[in-house]
Parts: C-alpha cells; structure tokens; sequence
C-alpha cells in the first residue's frame, strides 16, 4: 500500500482519505502481508472486522470513547464503547 500511496496520481484530500484507511484498517489487520499472499479467507476475516467494529476493539473489554485524543478530564461526552461498523 505503501509504494501504491507512492505513485498514485491523486488529489491530496483523497490521498489523506487513502492514508487514514491505511493506518486504520489495513496495516493493523493485514499488517506488513504481500498482496499476492492474501486469500479470500483473509479478506473474509477483513471484511468481517470492518463490519463488526470500526475500532476493531478486543470484545469482551470494556473500553471508553474518549471525546478527544488529548489528557483530558472525562465527562459525559466519553462514554463507553458501543462497537459500529466501517
């Protein structure tokens, strides 16, 4: 994905669009794996992530949606989290 980011002939906006769906989904689910090495049943597994949970949590963990990446004071704005689909 990484060389395709590279000579892909884009907008910036849909290349920053590109970019997210890499570091969010792609490389943490199928990591550094060579495209001709992935199978339908990994795509399969891929696909079924995407539609369980968008932040592809640990089920069974209870987590917080913080409303913001930065320390903060939680309030009732970070709320636990409810797991949404892709």
């Amino acid at each position: 994905m990484e060389r395709y980011l590279e000579i892909a002939r884009v907008e910036p906006s849909t290349r920053q669009g590109y970019e997210g769906l890499v570091r969010n989904h792609i490389a943490p689910l199928l990591g550094n794996q060579q495209v001709g090495r992935v199978r339908g049943e990994v795509l399969d597994s891929f696909y079924a992530e995407l539609r369980r949970c968008r932040a592809h949590c640990r089920r069974g963990r209870s987590a917080v949606d913080h409303r913001t990446q930065v320390e903060h004071q939680c309030d009732q704005r970070c709320r636990p989290h409810r797991c949404r689909p892709c």
